[in-house]
């Protein structure tokens, strides 16, 4: 990997173009407009991995409406899907450095409990929380209160379309 290289990230959803390389670390430029650091081996050349099983698409511009198609069974029916990227970054517009955990976590919560109102309010079907991989707590968090909701059920996103680190919702 070299300077100019586009990447995605392996445990986490989105990617950006490598500005730096020293020893086994990457400075990144993210598509959100922030520099990290990240170990090498958590990095994919985004030609390589879409050679394989097919390119994960950006997720710049979240918090979005998008049709999807319903599965084979069902082609008649159309899907309103609204995706929520929970990174705090996304969110804050500030360096995670700047905040605690907890109130991260508490910003990140609010954020998706507000998503999901205004996902009922305007009759989305599904509403997919991309919440990355990291070490799962704020994906806990999410499932703890999604298991408390009414009227919907909760599941990991396609793999295909999101990565790991997603939760697809079904509102009814």
């Amino acid at each position: 990997m070299k300077p100019g290289d586009q990447i995605s990230f392996l445990d986490d959803v989105g990617g950006g173009v490598i500005l730096e390389v020293k020893q086994s670390e990457a400075l990144i430029l993210r598509e959100d407009g922030f520099e990290e650091w990240h170990p090498l081996a958590s990095l994919i050349l985004r030609g390589d991995f879409s050679d394989s099983i097919g390119s994960i698409p950006m997720h710049k511009d979240l918090d979005r409406e998008v049709i999807r198609q319903e599965p084979e069974e069902d082609r008649s029916k159309k899907r309103k899907v609204m995706e929520v990227d929970l990174h705090y970054g996304h969110l804050s517009g500030r360096s995670d450095r700047l905040a605690t955990a907890h109130e991260k976590l508490t910003l990140q919560l609010d954020h998706a409990r507000s998503m999901m109102e205004r996902a009922r309010k305007k009759k989305y079907t599904h509403v997919v929380f991309i919440h990355g991989v990291g070490k799962g707590k704020l994906r806990d968090e999410l499932h703890k209160w999604l298991n408390a909701q009414s009227r919907c059920e909760f599941y990991d996103a396609s793999f295909r379309d999101y990565g790991r680190g997603a939760t697809e919702v079904r509102i009814w």
